[in-house]
């Protein structure tokens, strides 16, 4: 008498022996829900990872009266971009920095509300990817002035050197640790790819990171000496490059869901004040 949203769920185990399907001419016939079923998104997410957290967050989320997945799907999409034009402006200035963020904003609203510890991977990945989009976009409009501004050959101590001497004057504080155990040659790739010789480049978040510390003596206004709290800002971009390193090198690590969620929002403030004050 009350209808409510079902998910019809099938797979052909063996496409050649159609015995185990089942025809319903009763609409209203239901079946008893199994273990498998209960546990469905889990092995989903073994191999899709977006289509297990639909399935999550649909089944926890009430429909509007007469509205179907789609109308719902379509109606989660614009809010969320209505948000992401109102609080990140210019933020078609950024390459791939909507697309993410928006992912990164609806895995953060959700997480809040069920509190997954599995869901904090997909969250601190999202909003990695749009830093990275952010980090992009400043190598290519703080260019470097040259190609080889990492000597060639370069290992972790002459990295250290390097980073000393070009961010002494500007962040005396900087923890380099944290900064100089990345892979050279990404960070060689990232410089050139700042001068032109890349078109574009896969590179995780860190070693873009360095390629525009060596970068910021060069430019008076680089963001990372100018933005609010310069060297507490890179602190907290080094932990959600160390949180998402955890999470994905350990495959049984379950990460913090508060410290993801703060690192989150952190980032988040970070990257509205980066569009507000350097995209264009």
């Amino acid at each position: 008498s009350e209808p409510e949203p079902v998910y019809l769920l099938s797979h052909l185990q063996d496409p050649t022996n159609f015995s185990h399907i089942k025809q319903i001419f009763d609409p209203t016939q239901t079946s008893q829900v199994d273990d498998w079923i209960q546990n469905l998104h889990v092995e989903f997410a073994k191999f899709d990872k977006p289509f297990a957290s639909k399935i999550i967050n649909t089944a926890n989320q009430n429909l509007k009266e007469n509205e179907t997945f789609a109308e719902m799907e379509k109606r989660i999409h614009e809010d969320t971009l209505f948000s992401l034009m109102t609080e990140y402006p210019n933020i078609d200035a950024i390459k791939n920095l909507a697309k993410h963020l928006a992912q990164a904003k609806r895995r953060l609203a959700y997480i809040k509300e069920q509190r997954r510890s599995d869901d904090a991977d997909d969250l601190i990945s999202q909003i990695q990817k749009a830093l990275e989009a952010c980090f992009k976009y400043m190598l290519k409009t703080w260019s470097s002035p040259n190609a080889t501004l990492l000597p060639r050959n370069a290992n972790q101590a002459i990295l250290r050197q390097s980073l000393l001497l070009r961010t002494q004057s500007n962040l005396p504080n900087l923890d380099l640790d944290t900064f100089c155990t990345v892979n050279c040659n990404q960070v060689s790739r990232a410089i050139a790819y700042s001068t032109g010789k890349f078109k574009s480049i896969d590179i995780s978040l860190k070693p873009l990171i360095v390629a525009n510390l060596l970068i910021l003596s060069s430019h008076n206004n680089h963001p990372l000496v100018t933005m609010n709290n310069p060297e507490l800002a890179l602190k907290m971009l080094s932990d959600i490059c160390e949180l998402r390193n955890e999470g994905s090198h350990d495959s049984s690590t379950s990460l913090d869901v508060d410290k993801t969620i703060d690192l989150t929002n952190q980032a988040l403030t970070w990257i509205k004040l980066f569009t507000i004050n350097h995209a264009k």
